[in-house]
């Protein structure tokens, strides 16, 4: 995303993407044994609010 789309990941600093896009590799391609509770407690904690910055940037998106 970072590298693909440069302009919208710096039009959207709100967005953890670098963190995500981290996330992403560790999970997908095991650089390490993958902490199962960290995953559950980002899904818990985490993503509820990803979510909603999401929301928030597609509807601005489809505004303008």
């Amino acid at each position: 995303m970072l590298q693909r789309f440069p302009d919208f990941a710096a039009n959207h600093p709100e967005l953890p993407l670098t963190s995500a896009y981290k996330l992403r590799n560790v999970v997908a391609h095991g650089y390490h044994e993958v902490d199962y509770e960290i995953v559950w407690n980002t899904i818990q904690q985490d993503l509820p609010e990803l979510a909603r910055l999401v929301r928030t940037c597609l509807e601005r998106l489809s505004e303008g």
